[in-house]
């Protein structure tokens, strides 16, 4: 649990302090290592609330919450992650 909850406030971090493209490689390193990873979320929420128009449709956070359970189907079926 502890490491999960440091990892999660370190691409917190990562999103206000660092290039998106990094913290989008965190993030799906992040979804890749722990099952059910839906603390990312709410760094994409963060990215795009800071760092988007004004009045936008938050279409990242969507379609994070589309893939995490997507990632999730395929992590229990491919044999690398069991």
């Amino acid at each position: 649990m502890m490491p999960r909850l440091s990892l999660t406030i370190l691409l917190l971090i990562s999103t206000v302090a660092l290039p998106w493209w990094v913290s989008l490689i965190f993030l799906g390193a992040l979804i890749l290592s722990f099952p059910w990873y839906y603390e990312g979320v709410l760094a994409v929420l963060l990215y795009e609330l800071l760092y988007s128009l004004a009045g936008s449709v938050l279409w990242l956070t969507l379609a994070t919450l589309i893939l995490v359970p997507i990632i999730e189907w395929f992590k229990k079926r491919l044999y690398v992650f069991r």
